[in-house]
């Protein structure tokens, strides 16, 4: 019965020994290993056992009571390199030292995690890891547990998992990692290649977003999860995007960081294999680099010191300009009202002083100086309210009144839940405004001028509507960009296109129309066409005008003939005197 019993238990997994490369090294047999001399990475039919043969030695020579790679002796690494340098041919190189006395340290590091998870919170803690791991004694073992279970431990092992489960982009890569799948796509690229001449050498290597969403595939081809998929896809917008010249991955913004939305770790690239660092992977950054990718607490740090020195700034030079409008409008009306209100709203006026009366008779009521559209302080200039001007004193709700300040009363409700810009107890929003003498900063209140041509107003309004700025929706959505791009539509009718294609402007984009050191995109061409459209139709010369796609030019090709050519159909067809086309020859 005993025997039948062992003879059916399931033999696990024990501890890599590689006794085969102990043989080697008696017998003064040192194998051959070949290496990346950029990134370190060991390459040819020895390099698996390699990398097992130095996460051994990381495992097997260092104390597991250590509380990190940093706190190792010197000594003790010195004698992990010594081990590897007499079993394999490496050549003499610091870089190839540093890589893998580092990855030595990352195995014993993930070593002690395996430990703690499966002999101590796992399902084998009843059972002790010597006998599978022979380079572990008892006593050792025992202070190793003690110290696992102590509370201090626990709590920064919570705090690591919750920081893991903010992994919102899981892979399913096991063993060799990036590197294996690479090499797995490479072969696979060669086997569909059925012609004799195909050669495997010649195949490039995959680009680093593909090897990322197959990183991030099930067997059945679906993704690890929601916010896996939405990357994919966005990545395979950019790629589509990118072959018809909407997208151009410049540097350290590619394909794969641009569908991310986040710039790349210093110290590793994503998808790009272990030990790749960001310049190894991507060279050295550009000069403006250290301009774009600023941290988001510096990010946010540098947009506050913008907004206010633009408030300290053109507020008060809006201030001083408004108050001056201001005055010479009131002093060019008539002190009488300008228009006398058809139905005019009871105003309540304070019995309890609250408001100071005006000099001469008690009968003389409040004087209406004009009507005014009122707005509150919005980067679009947002009106909530038409009103009146009165004058009644120099003071109101038993304060007086600052010259930068006027007295109104809302006779036309806009948005009624806007917030008035001076609330009081009893009026906090517009809805509540009217009937009530309230303070508005003149440089927000704008006197409405008398026009006998009513149609040619709407026509004014109307027009504005059907062409809103393009560098207002730009400007307002700007200070929220981070590595997000922003979608634009070009109107048809600007470049003479059949079918409408969005474009893409990036924050980079934005910073280089501002410093005006680096060339611009293509992307900024659009819209600067798109600015020149609007000029021409507000100017009512966009018969004149046109202007060349600079989508097309940029697909026709490089040379100077096919360009001008492109030139040349293009005039023939079109209907414009005058045409601009963006084209640096």
């Amino acid at each position: 019965g005993d025997k039948s019993q062992s003879s059916t238990h399931k033999k696990g997994r024990r501890g890599t020994r590689l006794r085969e490369l102990t043989i080697n090294r008696d017998a003064n047999q040192r194998l051959p290993i070949q290496f990346d001399m950029q990134t370190g990475k060991a390459l040819g039919e020895h390099s698996t056992k390699f990398t097992s043969y130095v996460a051994l030695l990381g495992r097997s020579k260092v104390s597991i009571l250590i509380d990190d790679w940093e706190h190792v002796p010197e000594m003790v690494k010195n004698q992990i390199w010594q081990s590897i340098i007499i079993t394999y041919d490496v050549p003499k190189n610091n870089l190839l030292r540093k890589k893998w006395i580092s990855y030595a340290g990352a195995r014993w590091t993930g070593f002690k995690s395996d430990l703690t998870s499966r002999y101590i919170y796992g399902a084998l803690g009843e059972k002790i890891p010597c006998e599978q791991y022979q380079f572990l004694d008892e006593e050792t073992w025992q202070t190793f547990r003690k110290r696992r279970l102590d509370p201090t431990f626990q709590a920064k092992r919570k705090a690591a998992q919750e920081i893991q489960k903010k992994n919102v982009h899981p892979h399913r890569l096991s063993h060799g990692g990036y590197d294996k799948l690479e090499q797995k796509m490479i072969k696979e690229i060669s086997s569909s290649h059925s012609t004799e001449d195909s050669n495997c050498s010649i195949i490039t290597h995959p680009p680093r977003h593909e090897k990322w969403k197959r990183a991030h595939q099930r067997p059945s081809g679906d993704y690890t999860s929601e916010e896996v998929q939405s990357v994919a896809k966005r990545i395979d917008e950019l790629v589509e995007q990118s072959t018809q010249g909407l997208f151009i991955p410049q540097g350290r913004e590619d394909i794969l960081t641009v569908a991310i939305g986040r710039p790349e770790h210093p110290g590793r690239v994503r998808a790009a294999g272990r030990g790749v660092g960001i310049r190894q992977f991507f060279g050295p950054p550009p000069r403006y680099y250290s301009k774009l990718h600023l941290s988001e607490t510096e990010m946010e740090s540098l947009k506050k010191d913008i907004r206010k020195e633009i408030k300290k700034e053109v507020y008060s030079e809006l201030k001083k300009e408004l108050l001056l409008d201001m005055r010479a409008e009131l002093a060019s009306m008539s002190v009488k009202p300008t228009v006398a209100p058809s139905e005019p709203s009871p105003i309540r006026i304070s019995t309890k002083e609250s408001c100071d009366a005006p000099e001469g008779s008690e009968e003389v009521g409040p004087t209406i100086l004009a009507d005014c559209e009122l707005y509150i302080d919005d980067p679009l200039e947002y009106l909530v309210a038409l009103g009146k001007m009165y004058t009644l004193g120099s003071t109101i709700h038993h304060q007086k009144i600052a010259d930068d300040m006027i007295r109104v009363v809302v006779v036309d409700v806009r948005d009624a839940v806007a917030r008035i810009p001076v609330p009081t107890k009893e009026v906090q929003t517009v809805g509540e405004a009217p009937g009530n003498f309230i303070l508005w900063p003149a440089r927000l209140a704008k006197p409405i001028m008398l026009r006998n041509d009513t149609k040619k107003a709407k026509e004014v309004v109307n027009h504005s509507q059907q062409h809103p700025s393009t560098f207002q929706q730009l400007g307002a959505m700007a200070a929220t960009i981070r590595m997000q791009p922003i979608q634009l539509d070009m109107p048809l009718e600007v470049v003479g296109r059949t079918k409408n294609i969005p474009f893409f402007l990036c924050q980079r984009d934005i910073f280089d129309i501002l410093t005006g050191t680096d060339m611009i995109c293509v992307s900024v061409i659009q819209l600067w066409l798109m600015y020149l459209h609007h000029l021409c139709i507000e100017k009512k010369n966009v018969n004149i005008y046109g202007f060349l796609d600079p989508v097309a030019i940029q697909s026709v090709g490089n040379k100077a003939s096919e360009v001008q050519m492109y030139f040349i159909e293009t005039f023939q067809n079109g209907n414009k005197e005058v045409y601009l086309a963006p084209y640096l020859h």
